[in-house]
């Protein structure tokens, strides 16, 4: 893995598509997480960026391991997994108007399909949506149209 400038990209060989794709995964770094970058790495230069309590490296099992035990000692819901945080990032950049194509740009999706499934409406932002439709029905039954 290799990091490259202030706003620059990490680009990785080994990720989970590489055999598929043949292309190493680039993922861009914006200023704010820039300087997360910066602050865990500190003055190292190789290396992992994000190191573990121990110093050694995360690996995906002591990363889930570490947030379950972390999860359940905090008492919060079982079905509150990292990879939720995944979702969540494409569910927000989509709200806040970042275009389709850059979303899926940036979690690294081949297709816009894929980042289709990401947008989680909640009910109040559903129910918003059906009270700018025209009425259809009260009390009585149904309203006439026109």
């Amino acid at each position: 893995m290799t990091w490259t400038g202030r706003r620059g990209r990490i680009t990785l060989a080994e990720h989970k598509t590489a055999r598929k794709t043949g292309k190493p995964r680039v993922i861009p770094i914006g200023k704010n997480l820039g300087q997360t970058l910066r602050k865990a790495i500190g003055d190292r230069q190789p290396g992992p960026i994000f190191l573990s309590p121990t110093g050694e490296q995360w690996t995906v099992g002591n990363l889930s391991s570490t947030q379950r035990r972390l999860r359940d000692a905090a008492g919060l819901p079982r079905d509150l997994v990292l990879y939720l945080a995944r979702h969540r990032f494409g569910t927000e950049a989509l709200r806040a108007g970042v275009p389709l194509k850059d979303v899926a740009d940036l979690m690294g999706h081949a297709s816009v399909t894929t980042t289709e499934i990401y947008p989680h409406r909640d009910v109040t932002e559903l129910a918003s949506g059906q009270d700018r439709l025209p009425q259809v029905w009260d009390d009585a039954g149904p309203v006439a149209a026109g």
